[in-house]
């Protein structure tokens, strides 16, 4: 019986010890979109006019070990922007949450380390975009 209870509590012991908590802290991401077209560009979060930029803070917490490639772009999952209201371009999501087309996916950015867990991404809307775009009704 003496062994059961050795073994039992060096069992809880393992257990136990093997059961790290993971800290979280404060992350911050701040998304800047430029638009180097001469068409105001309207998305989900906003419009940015001609030669101007956007941008998007984002706080939470979050792992203490974050790095670029884990942060998520605002527009993840998939975007449809509007040039001049009156062309439409679609950007589609990956398998992932950080993975896609254009500002979807966040290796499509420019990004720079502010301090520790906190990263700048910049992503720029150009002419090529507005080629792309569809003269269609926009959903």
């Amino acid at each position: 019986m003496r062994c059961l209870l050795i073994g039992t509590s060096l069992s809880f012991m393992l257990l136990f010890q093997s059961c790290k908590e993971e800290a979280d802290c404060l992350v911050i991401g701040e998304f800047v979109y430029k638009n180097t077209t001469s068409f105001s560009i309207e998305t989900p979060k906003g419009t940015i006019q001609p030669n101007k930029s956007m941008m998007i803070k984002e706080e939470g917490l979050g792992s203490c070990e974050v790095s670029k490639e884990s942060y998520i772009s605002p527009f993840h999952g998939g975007v449809t922007v509007i040039f001049d209201n009156q062309k439409c371009l679609s950007y589609e999501g990956g398998l992932k949450a950080n993975e896609g087309e254009g500002p979807v996916g966040i290796a499509n950015y420019n990004s720079s380390k502010v301090a520790d867990r906190h990263f700048k991404f910049e992503y720029t809307f150009s002419d090529s975009d507005y080629e792309k775009a569809q003269a269609e009704p926009c959903n």
